[in-house]
């Protein structure tokens, strides 16, 4: 598998999410105007990677690295104009979602996810949006 559909597979696991689904799945109800029917929902986005420093010796090139996986917690706010439901039920997304994730890693990995930030996004008539960055803690490891 991959490092996304792991790491989806995962979160899917956390209570409370009416469902987990990839970018452009968030991409195309943004698209459309709309958002998910049932809420709250999950929507899982590669988000890059950061490297460290590189070190290099005759036949190996190693280097550590971090790939980013953002999570993007959308609750609907049409009963809830204040959207004061929403953000308690995003408190408990989030501290869920950490508790799950944080500490994890697929086999592959050298080291383990952790949180790296997590900010409301936005706030409209219609939801509540909220991102949490996850970074796992890796390597490459390549022979020259």
């Amino acid at each position: 598998m991959s490092l996304l559909q792991d790491f989806k597979t995962r979160l899917s696991t956390v209570a409370g999410f009416a469902g987990i689904e990839e970018a452009a799945d968030l991409a195309a109800l943004m698209k459309a105007g709309t958002l998910p029917q049932k809420s709250p929902w999950g929507f899982v986005l590669p988000a890059g990677f950061t490297g460290g420093a590189a070190d290099a010796m005759t036949g190996l090139f190693r280097q550590p690295y971090e790939p980013v996986i953002s999570v993007v917690i959308v609750v609907r706010t049409i009963d809830d104009p204040k959207a004061r439901k929403a953000l308690a039920t995003i408190d408990g997304l989030v501290e869920a979602s950490l508790t799950r994730i944080c500490g994890w890693a697929p086999e592959s990995a050298i080291g383990v996810f952790r949180a790296m930030r997590g900010r409301l996004v936005d706030v409209t008539a219609s939801g509540v949006f909220y991102q949490i960055d996850f970074a796992l803690q890796d390597q490459l490891r390549i022979e020259t």
